[in-house]
């Protein structure tokens, strides 16, 4: 019998699962866009505000797994076309590439003085240095983490991080027209985007004002402007739905 080879990537699933969620926030947002928060959000169902704060945060978080899936595919799919060109078969996903392939063997056999081999440095990377690592691998210039595009794209991870990693704050309430920096991201968050229209402006700006189409929506375009630009660095394009500029 003869054997199938099957390789599953979430790359593109949780791409989707980003704007599955992030349009159903926004639809949700849109059945109220007339009700004064400050008067009226006592009006809006309890029900609706916690769909809609599930579908805000699971699109930040589904982001988050798109740039992780993302990258861990690349350097899968190019482990993968050195294991079929060891075994005496073409290279299926990246063929014309062959100086990624020799590259990524270099700096995993031979990594220099003092510099831990591939996979350990990748074992302990978080998701932006593992497109730094590859950049560096093949000796291209690294992103630089204060700058455009890789600096909205660690503001995603630090909102995504404090999701998933949440511990309470006591934060003070009441009206006021300055933005408190508890959780140590609001300061760099503000401005970046429209906040939750169903939320009293006196409400606490994370994770409250925060969870917002708006959010969803910067987050996930961000994260794929990130994604284009390194293809377009190394010339390869690593996502389906992000094509290279012709």
């Amino acid at each position: 019998m003869a054997s199938v080879r099957a390789t599953t990537t979430l790359k593109g699933h949780h791409a989707i699962h980003a704007e599955l969620f992030r349009d159903e926030a926004r639809r949700i947002e849109a059945l109220y866009d007339s009700v004064d928060p400050n008067t009226g959000s006592s009006s809006i169902p309890n029900d609706d505000k916690t769909k809609h704060r599930a579908f805000c945060m699971n699109s930040i978080v589904s982001t988050a797994c798109f740039l992780e899936a993302t990258v861990n595919s690349l350097y899968w799919e190019i482990w993968d076309d050195i294991r079929l060109i060891n075994d005496g078969k073409d290279p299926i996903h990246y063929p014309d590439k062959t100086e990624f392939r020799q590259n990524i063997e270099e700096a995993e056999l031979n990594p220099e003085q003092g510099q831990k081999k591939l996979t350990n440095r990748l074992d302990n990377a978080g998701i932006f240095a593992k497109y730094n690592i590859f950049l560096d691998a093949n000796r291209f210039d690294e992103f630089e983490k204060d700058s455009t595009p890789a600096e909205p794209v660690a503001r995603v991870l630090d909102i995504r991080n404090e999701l998933v990693h949440f511990e309470p704050r006591r934060i003070e309430g009441g009206e006021k027209d300055y933005t408190e920096n508890e959780y140590g991201i609001e300061e760099q968050l503000d401005g970046r985007f429209d906040l939750n229209p169903l939320i009293p402006s006196g409400n606490a700006f994370f994770p409250s004002q925060c969870m917002s189409y708006g959010c969803a929506e910067w987050a996930l375009r961000v994260s794929k402007g990130f994604v284009r630009q390194f293809s377009i660095r190394i010339d390869l394009q690593i996502h389906p739905d992000l094509p290279l500029p012709s």
